[in-house]
């Protein structure tokens, strides 16, 4: 007969750590839409706490469970035995997903070894527990994992993954969005094109007479506060002796943006902060500036291109 428990005991924990392989299902809210199966596997399962558990999400073709559980929240994760005492396990509850460059994503993922792949990590906050006989499960017999998504993965490479991300995870099948950083919503067609060359972030006193080296070359910009000159300019023009920080590379919008545009900065900034990477821009009258240091530009990129920007470059050097 099956049971109900008020948290996971000694002898669930067991049965989950013995398992495989097992589902979560989701649904988007009210009659319509499609419910959500999918199976899980290789070293990806972890019980946190009394009432909580959490699972790696690999990145795949599909985003309907993170859609859903941004819409809902609903989640039920569901083991079941193939070999030994036949039993099926259900655990029902809310859900989220926490995603790379979100301020939870270090503790989220520290339980988890690290992984080709990964998308994100889905905590289930669990408010029933129950198990069922099982009787009419067939018997299987476990081989081993697949290397499959690895490989893939390692082929791919972090880019390939960001832009595979970018066409298959935006949205689920009816439409909800999927990843946060690739559904975010930014202007549709929004590209970056990259500015040649290498550029310094020049400080010198706010009284100083603008000196004729900042203004050479085909990108510059200065501002005067009352308490500095600074000076973005390419690093080849800088004297020795000035307060500089050399290293940058530019992304420009491309195109001109009207000034009733909201968010398209804001945005852009997030997608390259959630790659981890430090970021400062310049606006002008048609269009925006980014500027990122040179050992970081191609992580920022990727991080463009998985929020699903067009980001045209120079081979990467």
């Amino acid at each position: 007969m099956g049971k109900e428990f008020a948290e996971l005991t000694d002898d669930v924990r067991k049965f989950i750590a013995r398992q495989h392989v097992f589902f979560v299902a989701t649904a988007p809210a009210g009659a319509g839409g499609h419910v959500n199966l999918s199976p899980k596997g290789l070293d990806t399962f972890r019980v946190l706490g009394p009432t909580t558990v959490a699972y790696l999400d690999l990145t795949g073709s599909g985003v309907e469970t993170i859609a859903h559980l941004r819409e809902n929240g609903r989640l039920t994760i569901m083991f079941c035995a193939f070999d030994g005492r036949p039993r099926i396990l259900r655990l029902y509850g809310r859900g989220r997903a926490i995603e790379p460059g979100d301020a939870d994503w270090s503790a989220a993922a520290a339980p988890f070894p690290a992984m080709s792949g990964t998308r994100a990590v889905i905590v289930l906050e669990v408010d029933r527990i129950a198990d069922s006989c099982g009787y009419a499960v067939p018997r299987y017999e476990y081989v081993g994992d697949r290397t499959q998504l690895a490989d893939w993965c390692e082929k791919k490479g972090p880019e390939g993954i960001a832009e595979y991300k970018a066409r298959k995870n935006r949205a689920s099948i009816d439409g909800l969005p999927g990843l946060r950083s690739v559904a975010a919503g930014e202007p549709a067609g929004l590209r970056l094109l990259d500015v040649p060359g290498r550029f310094a972030v020049c400080k010198l006193p706010a009284d100083a007479p603008l000196p004729a080296w900042a203004t050479g070359g085909g990108l510059f910009s200065v501002t005067r506060t009352a308490d500095e000159l600074s000076v973005v300019c390419p690093e080849e023009n800088v004297p020795a002796g000035v307060t500089s920080e050399p290293g940058w590379r530019c992304l420009r919008v491309a195109g001109a943006m009207p000034f009733h545009l909201v968010g398209v900065l804001a945005s852009l900034t997030t997608a390259v902060a959630r790659a981890g990477v430090s970021v400062f821009a310049v606006s002008t009258f048609d269009t925006d500036y980014m500027f990122v240091k040179d050992a970081d530009r191609p992580r920022a990129v990727a991080g463009l291109r998985a929020a699903g920007y067009t980001v045209e470059t120079e081979e990467l050097r």
